[in-house]
């Protein structure tokens, strides 16, 4: 969940130091290993436009009005007026081990739903 609550100090990455609404999370679980690792930070310029293949953090609206945002740490695939697709390096959860790669990578959610789509810049352990 982003919730805006500060959790530590870190230094600024070079590339971000004059950056606006500049700002880092930690990473939480694994679906993103070996590119991510739980507890590592990763660093984000907020302004600058995403292409497929990049890595992202997006920042999802809750299902229901109140809810916190849910935030995610993924590669983008594609975004349009319908949906924003990611994907991730291990299947997700639930999902037969004998379905299409995609089908076990990607994760699809409403566009209505997408508060940002903001790019890594960086990584490393804060």
């Amino acid at each position: 969940m982003l919730n805006g609550n500060k959790v530590a100090d870190a230094l600024c990455p070079p590339q971000l130091a004059d950056v606006p609404d500049a700002y880092g999370v930690f990473v939480v679980g694994t679906s993103m290993e070996p590119r991510y690792f739980a507890g590592e930070a990763v660093f984000l310029h907020p302004h600058l436009p995403v292409r497929q293949g990049d890595f992202v953090v997006v920042q999802l609206l809750g299902a229901d009005e109140g809810e916190q945002v849910e935030g995610y740490v993924k590669r983008f695939v594609s975004m349009n007026a319908k949906e924003l697709v990611l994907e991730q390096y291990e299947d997700r959860e639930g999902i037969d081990e004998n379905a299409p790669l995609n089908d076990r990578r990607r994760l699809k959610f409403p566009r209505s739903r997408v508060a940002a789509v903001h790019k890594i810049v960086q990584s490393g352990i804060a």
